[in-house]
């Protein structure tokens, strides 16, 4: 059984509300521990687009310094 982490797609601080739930999503352990992790590795970088939905894409920062996306997924509500 796997156990869901809250991330705040956009932190709490830029809305003033700990529970801005238009930006809250869940995500698996591995998924949330992503967010945070550096770019030459792959950061998993989660955009709220409203109404409940999110894009979530893998950024990886090249040899050269420049940002480029792995891949990229729309999803809906987390379940």
């Amino acid at each position: 059984m796997s156990r869901r982490h809250e991330h705040h797609v956009v932190k709490c601080a830029q809305v003033g509300a700990d529970w801005y739930l238009e930006a809250l999503v869940a995500l698996c352990r591995w998924c949330h521990d992503q967010t945070d992790a550096p770019y030459e590795r792959g950061r998993l970088v989660v955009t709220a687009l409203g109404a409940g939905q999110f894009t979530f894409e893998v950024v990886q920062r090249a040899a050269g310094g420049k940002n480029h996306k792995v891949r990229t997924r729309k999803g809906g509500k987390s379940p």
